[in-house]
């Protein structure tokens, strides 16, 4: 018996784009203009999640019959960074509720524009704890030190913040 090969939700946007007019350059986005959903979801977990440079997706893509440029790759990243802005200020008002938030700093080094050397930046994750009715995790990056992310999670005084 013959196993149909597993079809992946960004696949079924990636043919749809193939197959919408065979004599056209196959290009990154609908009739609309827009990307499908299925595909930005897959370019940010690929991204993100999967922690692969945007040239790896846009050669997948490619293998697929799609060639997406990495320019197109990146202004969706911009663009769904934005559009999830409001997502990410309501889950800062959820972590405002809770009565205790675990707080973790970790440095990175931060290549500065311009110059070949690389200074400290910081990493910020704030999380509720194991207790808490929801999971909650926010992440802030900041160039600088001192940070003033607490301020930025945490403006008015936080009843216990836990680092």
């Amino acid at each position: 018996m013959a196993v149909p090969p597993r079809t992946y939700p960004w696949q079924v946007g990636l043919r749809s784009l193939r197959d919408a007019d065979p004599g056209a350059d196959a290009g990154p986005s609908d009739r609309q203009g827009h990307p499908p959903s299925g595909l930005l979801a897959q370019v940010l977990i690929t991204k993100y999640a999967d922690h692969l440079p945007l040239y790896r997706p846009a050669q997948i893509f490619a293998c697929a019959g799609v060639a997406i440029p990495l320019s197109t790759l990146a202004e969706w990243v911009g663009i769904c960074g934005v559009r999830l802005q409001p997502l990410v200020d309501a889950l800062r008002e959820r972590l405002h509720d809770e009565p205790v938030l675990h707080t973790d700093e970790t440095p990175v080094p931060m290549l500065a524009p311009g110059k070949k050397k690389t200074h400290r930046a910081d990493l910020w994750a704030y999380a509720t704890t194991s207790y808490a009715g929801s999971k909650a995790v926010i992440y802030d990056f900041s160039e600088e030190r001192p940070h003033q992310s607490l301020d930025y999670v945490a403006p008015r005084a936080h009843p216990a913040l836990v680092a």
